[in-house]
């Protein structure tokens, strides 16, 4: 399989996903994963990469909200542009854009915890948390990264999203002190980074932080 075969695998995951195809959609981003991680092996790729530009956050329009506590699950997945040759393989040019496997590994993390969710499986949430972790180690530039304006809009959006999802899944098993650490950070980067989020991210951005807020309320009755 070509890294554009993978890459389109990608985006056909994101349909099932909106679809509500979670457990196909889960097989379907493995499969790339796994194909992925053969061509790297076999051409001796550094990395696959993506300039920021191709990579969108797709508005979905289905709004998710976590079984027991109806918080708002940020399920904005990551598309790929699959008309332009934009695949950077080099080790030098690795070093910017993004990370495929991130991308997908992102996706697919998302794809795990909406069916978790909805089967209100406690294993599979707990295995999303792990999934979460590494897809936001994944999605981080590093350090020696040259990163644009618009390579920082994303990743601070997918970070904040990521942190939000990890903090419903801790609210749903009453772990309040790591849900707050997540809403903690996702206040401070807020406030840190303001102008690095959209207009067309506000939603999403008001939906989260009615999260952090709904999660005071049990911590509030207790003080009571």
């Amino acid at each position: 399989m070509s890294l554009e075969l993978i890459v389109k695998k990608n985006n056909e995951g994101l349909k099932l996903v909106i679809d509500g195809q979670y457990r196909a959609a889960e097989q379907c981003l493995k499969n790339a994963l796994t194909s992925l991680k053969c061509i790297m092996e076999q051409q001796e790729y550094a990395c696959a990469t993506l300039d920021p530009c191709h990579v969108h956050i797709l508005d979905n329009k289905s709004t998710v909200f976590s079984a027991d506590t109806s918080q708002y699950i940020y399920n904005n997945l990551l598309e790929i542009d699959v008309k332009a040759n934009h695949l950077l393989h080099s080790a030098e040019r690795s070093r910017s854009g993004f990370s495929l496997p991130a991308i997908i590994i992102f996706n697919l993390s998302l794809a795990h915890h909406l069916d978790a969710n909805k089967d209100k499986s406690i294993g599979r949430l707990h295995q999303s948390i792990m999934l979460y972790k590494k897809a936001r180690k994944a999605i981080s530039p590093r350090s020696n990264t040259a990163v644009n304006d618009q390579h920082r809009q994303k990743v601070n959006m997918i970070s904040l999203g990521i942190m939000n999802n990890i903090g419903t899944i801790y609210r749903e098993f009453g772990a309040y002190q790591h849900a707050q650490h997540c809403f903690d950070y996702i206040k401070n980067a807020i406030t840190k980074h303001s102008n690095s989020f959209t207009l067309r991210s506000s939603n999403s951005l008001n939906e989260v932080m009615m999260n952090a807020w709904l999660l005071e309320e049990p911590q509030v009755a207790l003080a009571a």
